[in-house]
């Protein structure tokens, strides 16, 4: 009876670290390549470099551009972007608060200029609302965008987005509705990746994928359908986008 519970008492220790190994695994589970390719061909192949689960670079062929990753703490807190051949083109600085990334700002180069400004402003209803400004490069002057968007998270995914612009002295509403699917986003385990997409792609700000969106404009419904195929952990290695029914863009994902 001894040397059962014995055997046992060693196969749970063994059951146990191989789960808890099988929960790192998953932590550890990183999108190294993705490709983007439009519906006229053309192909865009971003790489990912990483020091443990942060950024250290993405570079983009076709395009050619680099951006290189600054983190302070595991909050990304500086892009440095590159052209072709190899100049610093523009940087963007990050700011938070509380963990919540509260403003970004856009400084060209080669004189360190700030052109552009994003804000954020976090409300009770789990909304968040963003306004862009742009800086006069003489004059230093911010001026507000005429155009301003409202998020809606639930459960980490972005559901809804309310879009407002002035459209020759009117103001004009365009609301967008995300579906989400129970999988893993691709860029999940990227140490602070998915907070600075609130600022430039919103399609990798949701800890899950969105399957589709409804956007209402003035009675016009466009619909967005991105079909998805995934790999045994539930991350997916394939997106199409289309709309309408056509098919816009196909992304590879390699891990």
């Amino acid at each position: 009876m001894k040397k059962i519970a014995l055997l046992l008492s060693v196969l749970l220790v063994v059951f146990y670290s191989c789960s808890k190994d099988a929960v790192l695994n998953q932590d550890t589970i990183l999108v190294k390549k993705y490709t983007s390719t439009m519906a006229n061909g053309q192909i865009f192949t971003n790489t990912i470099t990483y020091n443990g689960n942060k950024i250290v670079d993405l570079t983009q062929q076709g395009a050619g551009n680099k951006w290189v990753y600054t983190y302070t703490g595991n909050l990304i807190t500086k892009v440095n972007v590159y052209d072709n051949i190899g100049t610093l083109t523009w940087t963007i600085n990050y700011f938070y608060n509380n963990d919540n990334l509260i403003k970004s700002e856009t400084v060209a180069s080669p004189t360190p200029t700030i052109i552009g400004r994003v804000t954020y402003t976090y409300n009770s209803d789990s909304t968040i609302n963003v306004v862009y400004s742009q800086v006069d490069t003489t004059t230093n002057q911010e001026t507000i965008r005429t155009w301003s968007n409202k998020y809606y998270f639930s459960e980490g995914n972005l559901v809804k987005t309310e879009s407002t612009d002035i459209n020759n002295g009117s103001l004009v509403t365009k609301t967008s509705t995300s579906l989400y699917d129970s999988k893993n986003n691709p860029f999940k385990n990227a140490i602070g990746f998915i907070k600075i997409k609130l600022d430039d792609d919103i399609t990798f700000v949701s800890v899950n994928n969105s399957i589709g969106d409804l956007v209402n404009n003035q009675g016009v419904s466009p619909v967005e359908k991105d079909v998805y195929t995934y790999n045994a952990d539930n991350y997916p290695i394939e997106r199409k986008v289309y709309f309408d029914g056509n098919l816009a863009l196909t992304n590879q994902f390699f891990y």
